[in-house]
């Protein structure tokens, strides 16, 4: 217990010691991002609120449907908090400089792991922490809920749930570590990543939203009832089922049937962290040495020709040389390209599932809503590609960027490098996910020519929006570019990519509703959504690319 102790007030001593070393600059960010947070918090706790009423108020889609579109977010969460905790958590365990120091002193590596765990819980779920207590405020204020309420879901609930995500995780993590010894560590990353990729295209097959949503709007306006007989037999195995079924029936005022499936998510909370703890003292002492000595194995010496520094180039030599030292430090970053391949699985998985999805049949009200709701996860996962691979660009310059201030190298020239090797990429895959989206809809041209054009501008503004703030937020000390994307810079920018969804959504918003209640095409009101588009992603590509280039020459 007494190692356990020590371990904490290290870590408090820490933290205290770099809070009091601030500066002034330092200060005024914190109180920055304090307001950030709390003008967030507020407007998702507004968002929850409207959307759970307009669903049920307006839309009147039923409890049962409600929840149910409520358990198909909460797959995606578990999902992606076991991925940011698998990314975090590789860093956190076995890349951090406190380990190497802990292991030089008589404690026992289980207790470094549980800390440690913890630590990684804590540090990559802050943020989602926030949002989604924001997120229940607003939904257990449509309900009248008391305030105990809020602290049994809260703690009784999410935090096991993601515990439980945040378990697996790192139960995998250590699992692919371990069979690293036999296998090339690349192929069995591969293979995880197919893994979760089927899971999520299984869950959503298996569900077939459309298919429930039709079979229960039969029953309207009797959509109140409880469909049991309509979840696939799969669903009652899983943690966002059981959540799900604890919201609904405390709506539902059955306390009984709350406590029921909240004794189910503890008990299996609390046996897959055993499982966890079990499988760490068997393992995580072995799998640390195999972390330490991955990079060396990995690490086969092959030349790209095209990256060679002997070859020729079009580009003008300091750009040239930019360009392949940024790709030769990706490509030898396990963490940068196994994470690049995830999220690019999953992008290809969202655009498979965009192609068969078939919308234009039901009624306007349900399409106005369906194009929303794609839009906006379409900007989302643009903003997540930013925030993790283009927002850490600048700060992994490192201390090294001494060398490059002091050498005769325009910093414009290398800001403007950084900017279209994040830009095209970034445009591609918008423009991808764009053209998948008009699908649904039945290949509609005129659709097609607003969400394209929109999505432009979205992929403009958001690696603006990611390399200016990653400029001013800059941390050159620290090497790992998975903690520099989970840093407090890097959460206010997401955040702020959070406000600029919104705007952005809000902008097409009122053409697509109108163009689907008449069903006709209004040319100015298609015009004017993308000129505000224009508008809105120039202005503040410009503030931001000016905000990051002039922290570039300010720094060292």
């Amino acid at each position: 217990m007494s190692e356990v102790v020590l371990i904490l007030k290290y870590k408090l001593i820490s933290i205290f010691k770099s809070a009091l070393d601030s500066k002034w600059g330092s200060v005024l960010k914190e109180l920055a991002s304090i307001f950030v947070f709390t003008g967030f918090a507020l407007s998702t706790f507004i968002s929850s609120n409207y959307a759970t009423a307009y669903l049920l108020s307006e839309a009147k889609i039923g409890l049962f449907l409600f929840h149910r579109v409520l358990s198909m977010l909460l797959f995606v969460l578990f999902v992606l908090v076991s991925l940011g905790n698998i990314i975090v958590a590789f860093s956190t365990l076995y890349k951090s400089k406190d380990i190497e120091f802990f292991l030089t002193t008589p404690i026992k590596p289980i207790k470094i792991y549980v800390i440690k765990f913890l630590d990684n819980f804590f540090y990559s779920s802050s943020t989602m922490f926030i949002f989604i207590f924001a997120i229940l405020l607003g939904y257990g204020s449509y309900f009248m809920k008391p305030p105990e309420f809020y602290i049994f879901s809260f703690a009784g609930v999410i935090v096991p749930f993601m515990l439980m995500s945040a378990s697996l995780s790192i139960i995998i993590l250590m699992l692919i570590l371990k069979l690293s010894q036999r296998f090339d560590i690349r192929k069995i990353a591969v293979f995880a990543g197919l893994i979760y990729a089927l899971a999520v295209y299984f869950y959503f097959k298996s569900t077939n939203p459309m298919k429930l949503f039709t079979e229960v709007m039969r029953y309207y306006p009797y959509v109140d009832q409880y469909f049991a007989q309509l979840d696939p037999s799969i669903a009652v195995y899983l943690p966002n089922h059981w959540v799900a079924e604890i919201f609904y029936f405390s709506a539902r005022g059955n306390s009984e049937m709350v406590m029921r499936y909240f004794l189910i998510l503890l008990s299996a909370t609390v046996g897959v962290l055993l499982v966890n703890f079990g499988v760490a003292r068997k393992l995580y002492f072995d799998t640390l040495f195999i972390a330490f000595d991955l990079k060396n194995r990995i690490k086969k010496r092959f030349e790209i020709e095209i990256l060679s520094f002997y070859k020729k180039s079009i580009f003008h030599p300091q750009l040239e040389v930019f360009i392949k030292r940024d790709l030769k430090t990706f490509l030898r970053e396990p963490s940068q390209w196994v994470h690049l391949l995830i999220m690019l699985v999953l992008v290809l998985i969202f655009i498979a599932s965009l192609v068969k999805m078939r919308l234009y049949r039901v009624e306007p009200q349900i399409l106005s809503i369906a194009f929303v709701s794609i839009f906006s996860f379409n900007v989302f996962l643009i903003a997540s590609i930013v925030i993790r691979f283009v927002y850490p660009l600048i700060s992994l310059e490192g201390m090294s960027y001494w060398s490059v201030r002091s050498s005769p190298v325009k910093l414009t020239l290398l800001y403007l490098h950084k900017f279209v090797i994040s830009f095209l990429p970034v445009l591609l895959i918008s423009e991808a996910i764009a053209y998948a989206s008009v699908f649904p809809f039945g290949k509609d041209p005129n659709i097609g020519i607003l969400i394209t054009s929109v999505s432009f501008f979205v992929a403009l503004t958001y690696v603006s929006l990611g390399l200016g703030m990653g400029g001013y937020f800059a941390n050159y000390s620290e090497k790992s570019p998975v903690r520099i994307a989970s840093s407090r810079g890097a959460t206010i920018t997401f955040l702020l990519g959070l406000v600029l969804i919104s705007i952005f959504t809000g902008i097409t918003f009122f053409p697509i509703t109108f163009y689907f209640q008449s069903f006709k095409f209004n040319v100015e009101f298609f015009k004017s959504a993308i000129f505000v588009s224009a508008l809105v992603s120039v202005t503040l590509s410009i503030f931001f690319n000016c905000l990051g280039l002039r922290s570039m020459t300010k720094d060292f």
